[in-house]
């Protein structure tokens, strides 16, 4: 394995000891994060963890000693701003890069923080490192004031390396502006899709409540009656237990649209929907299956306790307010009763029991209760 991607020069040497020492420490950085990139052992969010302490600490050292230096030697006040002016901009930079160090253990994401490292140090050293300790030399060395040497500076930057790095200068900043705007980009795209996967997980559970419940009552339709069944009696084979539905048939209801029509076949419907709601458990599920047959599935109920809630409900509705299907239906409805037993392997088997039942009770001439006969 490579030790070294990037290497130190005399290119980079400020001549002021405790810079250099820091700088050669972000080189070691730079280096660390290269061969994370380059390796091809798996990245870990640990490893990524490390590296932004050590550049944390890099930052407080390094920003720290340099201000300190300025403040020591006087340096003019308009070099010292724009100096901690870009400390500010680049720690700002390196802890959005590093906002999410499980993203970083992509070697692409990783080596976007080694390539802003890499510009950092060349322009930071080759312009406002370098520019410092000239100012330091020549306030130090030909006793110019610090206003003296911050313009003796400017002077010399304008006749000699300024066009290259003023270049540099303006590469480093639009490329960083470039990242900023990328990852204010990408941070409002990913809140984007935040917000239309919450919409479409909403959409998709309204579509499932939709598909589960009957539109002209509001109550759970056929598709949810025989999922709740199905389960009821896979638990009942598992754990034992016991269940019973009632089946429940509109009586007359033929005659409602045949005399008055649909409109008033629907405001019949509605009732019976509202008549089974006022009338049952919290735990009892009233469904309509279509047409004019209701259901009510009652987990932890007997055939006994399911005949006495059948016989409460048909003698209710004779006494039930009535008024939106005022002379258009007398009510009654007919029922029949069925509890789980061995000869319901299915939804179907346990439903004809109490279908069968039900049509018992509309032999006899309608609003009454009959229970399955047990096989």
């Amino acid at each position: 394995m490579i030790e070294s991607y990037f290497q130190w020069s005399n290119d980079l040497t400020t001549g002021i000891s405790s810079i250099d020492f820091q700088h050669r420490k972000l080189i070691d950085i730079i280096n660390d994060v290269l061969r994370l990139c380059f390796n091809n052992d798996l990245i870990d969010e640990k490893k990524v963890s490390e590296i932004y302490k050590s550049l944390s600490l890099y930052v407080v050292e390094h920003f720290t000693s340099e201000q300190q230096i300025m403040k020591d030697f006087l340096v003019d006040s308009r070099h010292f701003a724009e100096h901690v002016r870009v400390h500010v901009e680049f720690k700002k930079t390196m802890n959005k890069l590093f906002v999410d160090h499980e993203a970083l253990i992509n070697p692409d994401k990783l080596g976007e923080v080694a390539e802003f490292l890499i510009r950092w140090l060349a322009y930071h050293i080759l312009s406002m490192d370098k520019s410092l300790t000239r100012q330091i030399g020549l306030i130090q060395n030909e006793g110019l004031s610090p206003e003296e040497a911050y313009e003796r500076e400017k002077e010399f930057v304008e006749t000699s390396s300024e066009p290259l790095l003023k270049a540099l200068r303006a590469l480093f900043q639009l490329v960083t502006e470039k990242n900023n705007a990328l990852n204010k980009a990408n941070d409002e795209l990913e809140e984007k899709v935040r917000v239309r996967t919450i919409s479409l997980m909403e959409a998709n559970k309204k579509l499932e409540e939709y598909s589960m419940q009957d539109e002209l009552t509001g109550l759970p339709n056929r598709r949810y009656a025989f999922a709740e069944i199905e389960q009821l009696i896979n638990n009942w084979k598992r754990y034992g237990g016991v269940f019973s539905v009632l089946f429940i048939d509109v009586d007359k209801f033929k005659a409602v649209n045949d005399n008055f029509g649909h409109e008033y076949g629907d405001k019949v419907l509605k009732w019976v929907a509202t008549f089974l709601r006022a009338h049952l458990r919290s735990s009892d599920i009233p469904c309509r299956l279509g047409g004019d047959e209701f259901l009510i599935i009652c987990s932890q109920c007997n055939a006994e306790n399911a005949m006495k809630l059948g016989i409460k409900i048909s003698e209710a509705s004779r006494v039930y307010s009535r008024e939106e299907i005022a002379n258009s239906w007398e009510p009654s409805i007919s029922i029949g009763i069925a509890e789980v037993d061995h000869t319901c392997e299915t939804v179907n088997d346990i439903l004809k029991k109490a279908d069968h039942a039900m049509y018992n009770s509309k032999k006899q001439g309608g609003g009454l209760v009959t229970l399955a006969e047990n096989n």
